[in-house]
Order: C-alpha cells, then structure tokens, then sequence
C-alpha cells in the first residue's frame, strides 16, 4: 500500500491524502483509490476503507510511521524500514512530470490533486518493484525477531510522539523561526518528524527546516513551545544524568551505586584525590569523554571501569572480525560494515554500539511512557537522545511524574534529572 497525500509541505499527521494505490501480491492487480483528485467525480470515504484494509492480513508499507499518519491501521510492516536493516536503497526518484508540476505551480497548495493519476502509477510501479528486490532478497543480515520489534516498539513509539505534537505561541513561534513557518502550524501545533534510517540507527529529527534534535539554547527559539494546557500545564523535562557513561557501565556490567555522579567517581581516578572542586569536576567531564569516544589513554587504562570498557569493546571488536556483523544489545539489529564503511576500528564500533543502545534504551522506555500516560492528558512531545519532553496536566497529580521517573530510571539503572517551566527556554531544576 502507498499513499499519495494532497500536498508537498505538510506534515502527514496535518495532510489528507489523494490516493491510495493498493497492489494484491498474490494476484499481481493493483486498485487505485480515490480520495481527493481533479480526474475522478468519484471520490472515496477514508472511513469506508479501512474496514476492507483490515480484512488483509500481511500489508506491506513504506515508512510506517508515515502511512500511519494517514491511515491509522495495526499490523503494517515496514519495508523501508527491511531495507535500511539489510543496507539496500530504497530511494524513489519522482517523474518528470511532477518536477514539471512542482516547479510550474510553486503555490498550489495541492499539487498532487492535479499530477495525473497514470503519473502517481508510475511511480507506484517503480516502488513496488523496487519491494519486491528488498523482499527477495537473502536476509542473512536480519534477524525476524529484531525486524518485528523495530517495526512496531521503534516506529509505533516515535508515531505517537509526531501525533501528539508540541504546542507553540504562534505569534512567538512564527518570530524565532521564518516568516513562511506559519504553513507548519496546526492550529496552535508543530509537528516534529523522526528519521529512523540513519546509518547509526539513531533518529534524526527534522521538518519544515526546523532541527528539533538540536533546538537553540542561547537564542529565545525555545521560548515558543509552551504546554497546550494553559495555566493547568507545564513542560515537563526528563533527562538522563550523564546517559552514555551509565549506559557503558549497563553494557559491561560495572557495579556502579546508583546515584553515584560518574564523573566525579572517575575524576578522584584522574587525579588521585578524594574532594574536587567545580573546575575540575568539569575537567572530569570532558576528559571522561575524551576516553569513551577515542581510546583509552594508557594513563587511564588501570581505572577498573574503563578496563571493562575496554575488554567489552575487544570482544566486539573480536566478533566483527570472525562475523562480519555486531548485535545491538537488546533489539539484536545487525550492524555491518555495509552500516559503518571501510574505515571501521574498534573505537568506530563501539561508537555505534553506543548510539544504538541509547536508542533502544530511550525509545523502549518512551513506549512505556505512553503506555502510562495511555487514559492521562498529559503527553509525550519531544524525544532527544537523553531526554523525553512532556507537556503534563495537572489533574494527572506527582504520583504520575513519579511513575515517569521511575520508568526512566529502569529498575535504578539511569539516574533522571527534572526541570519544568511555562516554556521549553525557561525551565528550572524539581525534586520529585
């Protein structure tokens, strides 16, 4: 199934659609549904179909998410999201003729209503075919338990964020970005868009010019998002202490206290000394990082946390060697070096490692947020990296955020940090 939204600009969950081209595999006939298009008088109900489409079982899509922005139906599997497991491209070039349309008519609003049908089949003809090569082929790199839990945990998690969207100050929001950003705006909501297809596994997020994974912190930018709960709202910040770090002492099993500020555990290392100061607490820092994304510094290698670190990193390293492939550790994704390149080494590696753990950690903790928040007013809005964003209710009481930080922490794995505030800019530290 592949759906044809009526413009170019939004974002799926704010668009419509004006078709739906639907290809039975078994029988090799394809149906084109008509929704919103200048060649038909005829036009299709969304409500009237989706009973039919639930009568299929397995359904095939590109980019889930997407498809479920516009078609909110269970049991989709991805076959974008197949070919970036298995490294194959799957990249759709349009037709001329809507380059021509595209460009003839830059302010038609609905320029996929007037692409001639035959046109939108054309380019449905060369994406199912190019399916078909992805569905084919020798999936010696996927494993089908890995390939189901990223379709459905990774993808349905991050749908769920798009859908709840963040709330802005128009007037503010239209002021820190560009004059034209007012086409973003659903009512008083900004869609965020995730990208899970990046060769890290980590998702990019970007839409309409706007980096939400790298939102300015110095400027006001920030200042715009707002909770839509008015005066019985606030943003909710929760972020994970000194995630990568804590992360590495979970993948190598290092008996860390939780609560235990790593970075001044690692500085009294560094500098044989019990007691430091602020400056050299931030000296501590950087240098802990400097060790984790490079390679150890002999003068460190005796500090028994990076000895695991290193010994972990060995063995991987040892495996991709004799294998030509790691599992991430808990969605058991393969990464290759079709993934990484030919530059690959050890420190390489486990940088990619890395990433993809924060990933599965985040996003598996975020859908237990969801799921928590499921019968609640409050959402989740914004997932970056180490932190999760949420626009809380009032009525849902501090047992609630009580509830979110435990899920965050994991049983006292990841220590959490808290801020909230009436914007995402001014935001102040809480206890809970």
């Amino acid at each position: 199934m592949y759906c044809i939204p009526t413009t170019t600009y939004k974002h799926p969950c704010c668009d419509s659609l004006s078709l739906l081209f639907i290809l039975d595999i078994q029988e090799r006939e394809t149906f084109a549904v008509i929704f919103n298009h200048i060649d038909s008088q005829f036009n299709v109900n969304l409500s009237d179909i989706i009973p039919v489409l639930n009568l299929t079982r397995s359904r095939f899509v590109v980019d889930k998410k997407s498809f479920k922005q516009y078609i909110d139906i269970s049991d989709l599997l991805d076959v974008k999201f197949l070919a970036h497991a298995i490294n194959k491209d799957f990249s759709i070039n349009p037709t001329s003729v809507h380059t021509f349309y595209k460009y003839q008519f830059p302010k038609c609003n609905t320029v996929n209503r007037i692409v001639p049908i035959n046109k939108h089949y054309e380019t449905f003809e060369k994406l199912y075919s190019n399916a078909f090569e992805i569905l084919k082929t020798e999936h010696n790199k996927l494993k089908l338990d890995a390939y189901i839990n990223s379709n459905n945990i990774l993808t349905d998690t991050l749908y769920q964020i798009e859908k709840n969207g963040i709330c802005v100050n128009p007037g503010d929001f239209i002021k820190s970005f560009k004059e034209d950003s007012v086409k973003l705006l659903d009512g008083n909501l900004i869609r965020s868009q995730y990208n899970l297809f990046t060769s890290t596994g980590r998702p990019s997020n970007k839409f309409g010019g706007i980096n939400f994974a790298a939102l300015n912190k110095k400027d006001d930018s920030r200042k715009c998002f707002v909770s839509r709960f008015g005066t019985n709202g606030k943003l909710f910040d929760f972020d994970f202490s000194a995630f990568h770090p804590h992360l590495i002492s979970n993948l190598v099993n290092y008996d860390l206290e939780f609560g235990t500020n790593i970075y001044e555990y690692l500085g009294k290392h560094y500098l044989s000394k019990d007691n430091l100061t602020e400056l050299e607490l931030a000296h501590a820092k950087t240098l802990t990082f400097r060790q984790l994304y490079g390679n150890v510094e002999p003068k460190y290698k005796y500090i028994p946390y990076f000895k695991k670190w290193m010994q972990y990193i060995e063995q991987r390293w040892s495996f991709f060697l004799e294998n030509g492939y790691v599992e991430t550790p808990i969605y058991s994704r393969q990464i290759t070096l079709d993934h990484i390149g030919d530059d690959v080494n050890p420190s390489k590696l486990s940088n990619y490692i890395l990433q993809a753990y924060e990933t599965e950690v985040g996003l598996t903790t975020v859908s237990r947020i969801l799921n928590l928040l499921k019968n609640k007013k409050s959402k989740v809005i914004l997932y970056t990296y180490d932190s999760i964003l949420i626009d809380f209710h009032k009525d849902d009481s501090v047992d609630c955020l009580h509830e979110i930080k435990n899920a965050m922490e994991n049983n006292k794995k990841f220590p959490v940090k808290i801020k909230a505030g009436d914007n995402y800019k001014e935001m102040f530290n809480v206890n809970i």
